[in-house]
């Protein structure tokens, strides 16, 4: 595999001999960051290969064969069975410039970010891979083909490297002391740095590319830069999980840790329940909030209610509440531990990778298909009972029912179907309303009092062609009235 940098006033005579006097066969793009080029002559088909890396445009030659196919895309179409008549690198550019037959040229614009792969004809910029600069585009050849400098303002290196991104890269410029200060003509230093950057070859400096004077292996330090960098990269998308994960931790913990402190410094739920209780001459069926005496701390006290219960039905939610009270406070403390030691050893990781050490991120477990019933079941004395777990569960329920199994299903309200599996035999009234609560309980209705449910045997029930999962037509129903208020 040959990789080719490009550099300023030099290219490879291997890429130079294997465009020249051949045919551009097409050019094709297998994703956004690669562009081949494909020529044909009496000594066989070749590809240019040009990859963005890093920011950095790289050419590269005798890499496995592309084959255009149905993902590719084709560019710059009316440069095909062109004779290529000559390839140059442009002085003063990281540039080379392909002369097609016919008027029409193709630009290998080297820029660092700036890189792109220009097409022209007639000398003017029709089509651009990549990005669309606007200098770029409807620009004449001369802009790059200039044998001369302009003279350019510059105060500073960001106006500097605006002026001429060429001279930039992965890599320190040479720029002259005072360069910036000084009021002189700065065209003389600007060739000098061009032409003393033309004499020179890449070198690797601590995992950053550099020059030097001495000749290098270009394809070695190509792979070994590339090689580094995605380290790097890795390294620092590795951090960059952890410190997310850490941040999710702390915002848990401290959320935990407020929700721990409320229910600690709240009232207790069952001296809630005693409150109201005493104090059930001041509440009428549908308040929301009620004011009363705390006689626990002698102060006022606002309660809120659920205004769909009664005044006992409210006292009995907050007794049933205060039972589990302390499973509550267990459950919170456990999150806060998990939450603490994913802390630790998130620090830990980060430390490790500072230090340089392989880390694993641990990857949520791909989830498995659903091979569980579509319901859950509910064993009676009499017959079972099928509960649907979600919209497709409903569904996948009536294709697996008898057709004299009884259907049952909340009124109006979204919520799971429910089936009785009888066949066809009588059901007792208790076991009916039974059933037609787990309908309820599992609806959106079940924080109403009482709800009507209606219920068919199953062959009375069919699904709509292209309806949405858990949507049926029932052709024939009868109701039932549930009681959803606390025994």
């Amino acid at each position: 595999m040959f990789s080719h940098f490009i550099t300023y006033g030099r290219i490879s005579e291997e890429i130079r001999n294997n465009l020249e006097g051949s045919f551009i066969s097409n050019i094709f793009s297998t994703g956004k960051d690669e562009l081949i080029i494909e020529t044909r002559s009496k000594h066989g088909s070749h590809q240019l290969i040009m990859q963005w890396m890093e920011q950095e445009m790289f050419i590269r030659q005798n890499m496995p064969h592309r084959k255009f196919g149905r993902k590719c895309l084709p560019w710059f179409k009316s440069s095909e069975n062109l004779n290529v008549i000559s390839v140059q690198s442009l002085p003063f550019e990281r540039i080379i410039h392909v002369k097609l037959a016919q008027g029409k040229s193709i630009l290998l614009k080297g820029f660092g970010r700036y890189s792109n792969i220009l097409f022209y004809e007639d000398e003017i910029c029709i089509n651009v891979f990549r990005q669309n600069l606007r200098s770029d585009i409807g620009g004449h050849l001369d802009q790059y083909l200039r044998k001369e400098i302009e003279e350019r303002p510059i105060a500073n290196e960001k106006e500097f490297q605006f002026a001429y991104p060429q001279l930039f890269g992965n890599w320190e410029t040479p720029i002259p002391e005072g360069f910036y200060s000084s009021t002189a003509s700065k065209i003389p230093q600007i060739k000098t740095i061009f032409n003393e950057l033309s004499k020179k070859y890449l070198h690797l400096d601590q995992g950053k590319l550099c020059f030097t004077d001495e000749k290098t292996d270009t394809q070695n330090i190509v792979s070994e830069y590339l090689k580094i960098s995605r380290q790097a990269k890795q390294a620092q998308q590795l951090k960059n999980a952890v410190k997310q994960k850490k941040k999710r931790f702390l915002a848990y913990a401290k959320k935990s840790r407020k929700e721990l402190e409320q229910l600690k410094t709240a009232k207790g739920y069952k001296e809630l329940g005693d409150l109201i209780l005493s104090n059930l001459h001041l509440i009428k069926q549908g308040d929301a909030l009620i004011k009363v005496w705390d006689y626990y701390d002698n102060s006022e006290l606002q309660i809120k209610l659920n205004p769909l219960l009664n005044a006992q039905q409210n006292a009995q939610r907050f007794y049933r509440k205060g039972k589990n009270q302390h499973l509550q406070i267990e459950e919170i403390e456990r999150k806060i531990k998990i939450a603490e030691q994913g802390i630790i050893d998130s620090d830990q990781k980060l430390l490790d990778l500072e230090k340089g050490k392989t880390i694993k991120i641990e990857k949520k477990p791909a989830k498995k298909e659903q091979n569980a019933s579509p319901y859950r079941l509910v064993n009676t004395e009499a017959f079972d009972i099928w509960i649907g777990k979600n919209a497709k569960g409903n569904d996948a329920m009536i294709k697996l029912a008898r057709k004299r199994d009884t259907w049952m299903h909340a009124r109006g309200f979204a919520g799971s179907h429910v089936i009785i599996r009888n066949n066809g035999a009588p059901i007792k009234n208790e076991l009916l309303k039974a059933a037609g609560l787990y309908a309820v309980l599992n609806s959106k209705a079940k924080s109403q009092g009482l709800v009507p449910v209606i219920y068919t045997e199953c062959k009375f029930v069919s699904k709509p062609r292209n309806a949405l999962p858990g949507l049926v037509k029932v052709m024939q129903e009868s109701v039932i009235d549930i009681s959803n208020e606390p025994g």
